[in-house]
């Protein structure tokens, strides 16, 4: 099949051979050359027809069915004319339709025209007329009928997976001496030509550019530009290009110029030099979603692992903080984050984090902290060059507000589904053995695994890890156990356990609970999770509130603490926990204390100086009364606490009484499935939606920020999907109401304390 890829102009003035004439109306791009060489062509013949008197036989074959050569010619004119007569209307979209060999223009869903491409002269224009539609931006999108691309179609490196993951929406065609490619710094995808100045390929080529700018340093400007080039004839096609261009944006100076780069070389890792960049303009990745796996690992307590005075080794120190972990394998180029989080360390010396390790247990270097910030507990890196394990050094006496997390770049993928099937009422031990169980337990049946996947068990259980001791076991192909399903320990979030397949095993069943509380299908709720490969996203949204502290309040959903570690994920902030199991807000059972406007939980709640306090309730309210909103004025005491509006206002008043400069979120009560019926009121006929309305009522009257959890996407419909119990969330809800939190999150600005 002929390509038209041949981008040199015909030269009237030569002679050619008929062969390459024959070649040239096959491959040339533009019309104007194939229309030269059909001419060339057929006064070559004519004249070699002419000198051997046989110029008859031509003529017919070139007259085609008209009955002269003449009318021949004026119905290709007329079709010529015709097709372009398509250039003045707008198409939208364009369709190659491989059965019958023609083009099909749309505008507005109505087909406009087609160009049949096997008649004479149309292969041309058609060439010609979608270069124009995108050049001009008349081409909004192009539709492929099925079959319609295959891989003898397109040039080589004209498609690639670096260009596939762009959008490749070309945003101006740029063609002359008046633009300069130093200068081309808005974001998005162009087509410049050989013209442009400083395009040193003399070539058609496309231009993409990033574009970064930082919150400390706002005059600063800087492009990363991506030059691909296309043209023929040139030793630069195929290749794509590579720089970095630093400006101040007030004065248009550009203060660094790197020098373009092939990415061709093979030995310059260009993506590490690009995220190596972000990350040096402040930008850090925010992903929520991170595999965190410490209690796969064994650790030895009382010992830390350092480099030596020499840096070139390292050895085991004696410590009364710290343990240190078995070698664990690691990738080149995979992304972790540890993070450890105490009130007690201090100045924590920056290389005692741990260190990465070769394939001959020889030092190579020190785990990083962000920023190499002494009193920072975040450490993000990449694993470097040669480093196939890595020793972490871990806080020993863990409790869920001082602890050390390993976290490994990943999302996430659902490969469980209840036609997998399980057994009912019974469990397997950790020996492999099937028994009997009353408390409401199955196991699934066989799971096929591999070596080395990273399983997250997500909403299997009801909060209580030492009523799953018997998590499940990994087996082999002979049902043999290979080892039990790790326990994550008692630690947080409750509702997921991340865990890694050992070696030798094929398979695993899981122990989970089919009933929790008032829901009886959570067969269909739960989810068992496949590691997959991230992408890394950076950003500096949330450089203002890293390493500030944030005490997150509230009922069972703060307890859990799903969401708020996937808050944590991507801010790191620096989280407390103050989450109490069925509190409500406000004082309205006699004889229960357990509500959250009490003296010692908020102390308790402040005590650690926080820069941020998340309150979350309403969940609880039972018989509750919303109260009167004039307790929002009165003297802090006077306030009637057995009322929800009562209740809260104490709680903020005595906050901010305590720390006026805490920057309070407020986050409205979310929806909730009670006993399966949509919300059901309570005894005053109020819902967890106007106890919603009501946190919206505190907030605005104390002019404090608010998250609306209610489009968090939970409802009736879709309560399998986002709550595990009818009332918590599952690890789909946890994400869903952890973007909410984020988008307000990013909002908070300071003031000085």
């Amino acid at each position: 099949m002929a390509e038209y890829r041949d981008l040199d102009h015909i030269d009237p003035n030569k002679e050619y051979q008929i062969s390459e004439l024959a070649k040239y109306i096959r491959e040339k791009m533009y019309g104007v050359d194939v229309r030269e060489s059909i001419a060339l062509a057929l006064e070559r013949v004519y004249d070699d027809a002419a000198q051997k008197g046989n110029a008859n036989m031509e003529v017919v074959k070139a007259r085609g069915f008209e009955s002269t050569l003449g009318g021949r010619l004026d119905r290709m004119q007329d079709d010529t004319n015709d097709n372009k007569s398509l250039l003045t209307r707008k198409v939208d979209r364009v369709e190659l339709d491989v059965a019958t060999s023609k083009i099909n223009f749309y505008g507005n869903g109505n087909l406009i025209d087609d160009v049949d491409i096997t008649e004479a002269g149309n292969s041309s224009f058609v060439q010609e007329y979608i270069d124009s539609l995108v050049s001009e931006g008349k081409i909004e999108g192009i539709a492929l009928a099925d079959g319609g691309v295959t891989t003898e179609k397109y040039a080589d490196n004209s498609i690639t997976n670096e260009k596939l993951d762009k959008n490749y929406t070309v945003k101006s065609y740029l063609n002359s001496a008046e633009y300069d490619l130093d200068y081309i710094i808005d974001e998005g995808n162009y087509m410049i030509n050989a013209d442009v100045k400083n395009n040193f390929t003399g070539a058609l080529c496309s231009l993409n550019v990033e574009r970064y700018k930082l919150d400390k340093d706002n005059n600063n400007l800087y492009n990363i530009q991506i030059l691909s080039v296309f043209g023929s004839g040139n030793s630069y096609r195929g290749k794509t290009f590579k720089r970095l261009i630093q400006r101040n944006e007030a004065s248009g100076v550009i203060l660094f110029r790197d020098i373009w780069r092939d990415m061709s070389v093979e030995d310059v890792d260009y993506d590490a030099l690009l995220e190596d960049f972000k990350t040096e303009i402040g930008m850090e990745i925010i992903n929520m979603n991170w595999a965190q796996i410490e209690h796969n690992f064994n650790f030895t307590e009382n010992k830390l692992v350092r480099r030596d005075d020499s840096g070139n080794g390292y050895y085991y120190a004696d410590s009364n903080v710290f343990k240190y972990s078995d070698p664990i394998p690691v990738i080149e180029g995979d992304i972790y984050r540890i993070i450890t989080r105490s009130t007690s360390i201090g100045n924590w010396t920056t290389w005692l984090r741990g260190i990465f390790l070769n394939d001959n247990d020889e030092y190579i270097g020190d785990i990083p902290t962000d920023g190499d910030d002494p009193y920072c507990g975040i450490s993000t890196f990449k694993i470097p060059k040669g480093a196939t394990k890595m020793i972490v050094n871990a806080l020993m006496n863990r409790t869920n507000q001082s602890q050390t997390h390993i976290l490994k770049l990943h999302d996430w993928e659902n490969i469980w589904n209840s036609s997998i099937g399980f057994t009912k009422d019974r469990i397997i031990n950790n020996n492999g053995e099937v028994i009997s169980t009353s408390r409401k337990q199955g196991a699934t049946n066989d799971i096929p695994v591999e070596p080395g996947e990273i399983i997250r068990l997500a909403d299997t259980h009801n909060g209580d890890t030492n009523n799953l001791l018997n998590a499940g076991v990994f087996l082999n192909a002979n049902n043999e156990v290979v080892k039990p399903v790790p326990n994550t320990g008692n630690s947080l979030p409750y509702p997921w356990n991340d865990v890694i397949v050992p070696a030798g095993a094929t398979k695993m069943r899981i122990n989970f609970y089919y009933e929790l509380l008032t829901k009886s299908d959570v067969e269909n709720t739960m989810t068992i999770n496949k590691a997959i490969p991230a992408k890394p996203y950076y950003s500096t949204d949330f450089r203002k509130v890293k390493g500030k502290v944030w005490a997150a309040y509230g009922d069972s959903v703060t307890y859990y603490a799903d969401w708020v570690r996937l808050v944590e994920n991507a801010t790191g902030l620096s989280v407390y926990i103050h989450g109490h199991s069925s509190a409500s807000i406000n004082d309205y059972r006699p004889g229960n204390d357990n509500y959250l406007a009490r003296d010692d939980r908020i102390e308790a709640l402040m005590a650690s100086d926080p820069d941020v306090v998340t309150i979350l309730t309403g969940g609880n309210s039972g018989d509750t009364e919303l109260g009167s909103k004039d307790d929002f004025r009165k003297q802090m005491g006077d306030e009637d606490i057995t009322t929800f509006y009562g209740a809260y206002a104490y709680t903020i008043k005595k906050i901010l009484t305590i720390k006026p400069t805490v920057k309070i979120i407020l986050i409205e009560a979310k929806y909730r499935n009670t006993n399966n019926n949509d919300d059901a009121p309570n005894s005053h006929g109020l819902t967890s939606l106007d106890f919603s309305n009501a946190t919206a009522d505190v907030a605005r009257y104390f002019g404090l920020s608010l998250v609306n959890s209610r489009t968090m996407g939970a409802n009736f419909f879709t309560s399998n999907l986002m709550l595990r119990d009818n009332v918590h969330l599952t690890m789909r809800g946890a994400e869903s109401l952890a973007g909410t939190v984020l988008n307000e999150v990013k909002k908070v600005s300071w003031i000085s304390s």
